[in-house]
C-alpha cells in the first residue's frame, strides 16, 4: 500500500460570512473573530496532530501562491476568550441570532462548523448552529433573506488553491456585491486592485498590488481564514499513473503487469 499527496497545491478552508445582514454587516465583529480563531483548533480537529498534512497560514491568500506574504499575523492573534469577548461587546454585537451552517458529509467542513460553532457561544453570541448535507448548503447559501426567513449568517467551506492563484479570478476575495460569490462582499477597491493586477508589467508591481489587497481584506475581511490543508490518497503498490490534482482522475491508471 502507497500513501501520497493528492494535489500539490492543497487547499484552503474557509468561514464566509453573510454580509448582507447582522450580525455580519458589522465590519467591527468580524474583525473581532478574526482576532479570536486559531487555525491550529481547526485543522487538528479536522486532521489531528499530524503536520504534515496541515498548516497555519496569516493570509487572505493561500501560503505557497506566488506574491502572497503573511501579512495578517497582528490581525490574527488568536486572543483568548476573555479578550476576544471584550472585542465583541465593544463591536456593538446586540445579540442578533447567528445561523451557522456546516456540511456534516463533509468531515473537515462538519468539523470546521463545529470548532466554530463552539467559538461563538464562548464568544457570548445567540449561535444556532444547523449541521446540514452539502446539498442543502448550496441551496441555503443562495439566499438572501434574513434568518428570520430562512436565510443564514455564517457557513464553511474550502477551495483549491489552483482557483486562489489569480486575484482576478478568485471569487472568495473579489468584492463585487450583489453580483458577486454568495455573502454579497462589496468593495470596490478590491475590484479595481484586481483590474489594475490584471496589468501589471512586473512581478515587483504584482507583489504590492497582492499586499495592498490583503490590508484592504484584513481591514474589512469576507471571510475567517481557517488554515491549509492537504489531501491523500492510498493506493495498491502495483497501481500506477494517478494524476496529481484537486480532482479524482480515473483517467491514466494502470494495473502493473
Amino acid at each position: 500500500v502507497v500513501v501520497q499527496p493528492k494535489d500539490p497545491y492543497n487547499w484552503y478552508g474557509i468561514a464566509r460570512f453573510n454580509l448582507m445582514h447582522p450580525p455580519f454587516n458589522n465590519v467591527k465583529l468580524r474583525r473581532a473573530l478574526l482576532a479570536a480563531i486559531s487555525q491550529e483548533d481547526y485543522m487538528r480537529a479536522a486532521f489531528g496532530d499530524d503536520q504534515r498534512t496541515w498548516r497555519s497560514c496569516a493570509a487572505m491568500m493561500p501560503c505557497g501562491v506566488k506574491y502572497v506574504s503573511e501579512l495578517g499575523k497582528a490581525d490574527m492573534p488568536s486572543l483568548n476568550i476573555a479578550a476576544a469577548r471584550k472585542l465583541v461587546a465593544e463591536s456593538g454585537y446586540n445579540g442578533e441570532r447567528t445561523v451557522v451552517l456546516a456540511p456534516m458529509d463533509y468531515v473537515q467542513l462538519g468539523a470546521f462548523g463545529q470548532v466554530t460553532a463552539d467559538l461563538l457561544k464562548r464568544l457570548g453570541m445567540n449561535v444556532d448552529f444547523q449541521p446540514v448535507d452539502w446539498g442543502t448548503q448550496i441551496a441555503r447559501t443562495a439566499s438572501r433573506e434574513p434568518v428570520e426567513r430562512g436565510g443564514w449568517s455564517m457557513f464553511h467551506t474550502s477551495g483549491s488553491m489552483v482557483s486562489m492563484v489569480n486575484p482576478a479570478l478568485n471569487g472568495y476575495i473579489r468584492g463585487q456585491g450583489q453580483k458577486g460569490w454568495t455573502g454579497w462582499y462589496d468593495k470596490p477597491e478590491i475590484e479595481r486592485m484586481s483590474q489594475e493586477w490584471l496589468a501589471s508589467p512586473t512581478d515587483a508591481d504584482q507583489t504590492a498590488l497582492f499586499d495592498r489587497m490583503q490590508r484592504t481584506l484584513f481591514e474589512d475581511p469576507p471571510f475567517l481564514p481557517l488554515g491549509q490543508y492537504g489531501v491523500y490518497t492510498v493506493r495498491r503498490s502495483d497501481i500506477s499513473g494517478i494524476l496529481d490534482g484537486s480532482g479524482s482522475y480515473p483517467w491514466n491508471v494502470r494495473r502493473a503487469g
